[in-house]
């Protein structure tokens, strides 16, 4: 959405920074909440520094400023988003006089969302294989160097499994190197696996 933003408001942005614009075609328009969300999100976190100590102020503008990070880049899993959000509710959980049990319900949210996440990658991980999406390609698509072992047409996207030797990062990056530029959108599926 910021990157449509950015888009419409006629700035230039290096080639070399992705603003996402080209999949903000596939993304609902109800997303455009998070222009609304954004500055409600900072005024609140403005108003709740309050009459708390210096330092818990200063603490309490790093916690809102990483989770508004993860709000616009990442979502609520993201590492931003999970450590802003651990430190705004462990900030809102410290009473006086202070006691170690305060902590305890924030750490146990923070715990179940890491461990959701842990859990959606893992789910959504398939070490078998890659699968990369073009969308917008038109069946023109090749991906050159790599052991493809199927490719499929659906629709408006073309369907690339390749075979998985390659570590996640490895890979995406040198399917990036390939595709920047001569695709709109593409997408990389994921393998938690190869980090391991």
């Amino acid at each position: 959405m910021l990157g449509l933003l950015i888009y419409d408001s006629g700035l230039h942005v290096p080639s070399n920074i992705h603003t996402g614009f080209s999949i903000a075609q596939y993304i609902p328009k109800y997303a455009m909440i998070i222009f609304a969300v954004l500055p409600t999100v900072y005024i609140l976190g403005l108003l709740s520094l309050g009459k708390r100590h210096d330092l818990q102020k200063i603490i309490l503008i790093f916690g809102i400023c990483t989770a508004m990070i993860g709000m616009v880049d990442g979502g609520l899993f993201s590492i931003p988003s999970l450590l802003g959000f651990a430190i705004i509710i462990g900030i809102f959980s410290i009473k006086k006089p202070f006691s170690p049990k305060n902590l305890i319900k924030p750490s146990t949210v923070i715990i179940l969302l890491l461990v959701i996440r842990v859990l959606i990658g893992i789910a959504g991980s398939n070490p078998e294989y890659y699968e990369v999406t073009v969308l917008g390609g038109h069946g023109d698509v090749q991906l050159t160097g790599f052991n493809v072992t199927n490719e499929q047409i659906v629709g408006n996207a073309t369907i690339i499994t390749v075979s998985s030797k390659l570590d996640e990062m490895s890979f995406f990056n040198q399917v990036f190197k390939e595709y920047g530029g001569k695709y709109p959108v593409f997408f990389v599926s994921w393998n938690i696996y190869s980090y391991l």
